[in-house]
């Protein structure tokens, strides 16, 4: 018996512990697409990946937490409406989460004309899946007040809960939706190789362009070098011619100053 009792034990706390990571996750993600400008589709399609292996742990802890609770009589399920509306919350959100994933999901990532039913769609769903996860919680810490609630009652605050979320999506987070799926998308994995792609090959000609111009200047360097040393060569030569020109000149007045004499 005490065996049973640590077994329970465990697996309750596993159960509160699951369900805390599952509600942390979905609070993060509505609270992401409240500041949102744009659609992260694979940021949503990974949280979703999360919530569900995280139901299924609930699922999972959830079902030998009851049958070990009531001696595995399913059959007292129907005196106890706390736990027969946390099984029927549980099963809202597995459909829910299954049209997420196959419907909603889909929809905002692929291109459609019909943005305005595809937003309402998105926002019905995520609105169903965030009352259920709150009211799934409220009914976990309702041990106070469960022993006179009813069945009806429950399911009364549920559904009431339900149409008001739905409204609220519906009129203010349908239009915001429609517009983040008017909005360029994040790049996917192939467009963002893609892009990386091209940024490489515009580097690699800006390269190329810039040891042209290089190449260039360098040309024209040595041309400009080049002439300089012709010229300097040239005005060295015709010093030169001009030296030896007055050279001679000084050369012929002096023999010719003697020869005068001479001849006086």
């Amino acid at each position: 018996m005490y065996t049973i009792d640590i077994v329970q034990q465990l697996l309750l706390y596993s159960h509160i512990l699951v369900f805390a990571l599952a509600m942390a996750e979905v609070l993060h993600e509505d609270w992401r697409m409240l500041w949102a400008t744009r659609l992260d589709i694979r940021g949503l399609e990974s949280a979703a990946q999360r919530i569900k292996w995280l139901l299924f742990l609930l699922w999972g802890t959830g079902i030998p937490l009851v049958g070990l609770s009531l001696g595995w009589d399913f059959s007292a399920l129907a005196n106890m409406p706390k736990l027969m509306t946390k099984i029927i919350v549980a099963s809202a959100l597995t459909l829910n989460g299954v049209l997420l994933h196959y419907v909603a999901f889909p929809v905002l990532s692929g291109r459609t004309r019909h943005r305005r039913f595809s937003a309402a769609v998105a926002s019905v769903l995520g609105a169903i899946s965030t009352v259920s996860w709150l009211y799934a919680a409220f009914v976990g810490a309702a041990r106070l007040i469960a022993p006179k609630m009813t069945m009806d009652l429950f399911l009364g605050i549920y559904a009431t809960m339900l149409v008001g979320g739905v409204a609220v999506a519906l009129l203010f987070m349908r239009q915001r939706v429609e517009r983040m799926i008017c909005a360029p998308a994040d790049l996917d994995g192939e467009n963002e190789v893609a892009a990386f792609k091209a940024i490489e090959i515009a580097m690699a000609a800006v390269g190329q362009a810039q040891s042209r111009l290089i190449a260039a200047r360098d040309s024209v360097l040595s041309a400009g070098a080049a002439g300089f040393e012709d010229e300097q060569d040239g005005a060295t030569g015709a010093r030169h011619d001009r030296g030896q020109v007055v050279l001679v000149s000084s050369a012929s007045q002096n023999s010719a100053v003697p020869e005068a004499a001479m001849a006086g």
